[in-house]
């Protein structure tokens, strides 16, 4: 059972690094295009 579910943290783990890293991403850009609507 539990050699079973070692698949299921990685694959979990990886989906939250790529949303994240398209979070951090586009917060990135909003910010970016805040700080030149701003100027």
């Amino acid at each position: 059972m539990s050699n079973g579910n070692m698949a299921i943290p990685d694959f979990w783990s990886a989906f939250a690094i790529d949303i994240s890293m398209k979070y951090i991403t586009n917060c990135y850009h909003y910010t970016i295009f805040l700080v030149h609507s701003l100027l």
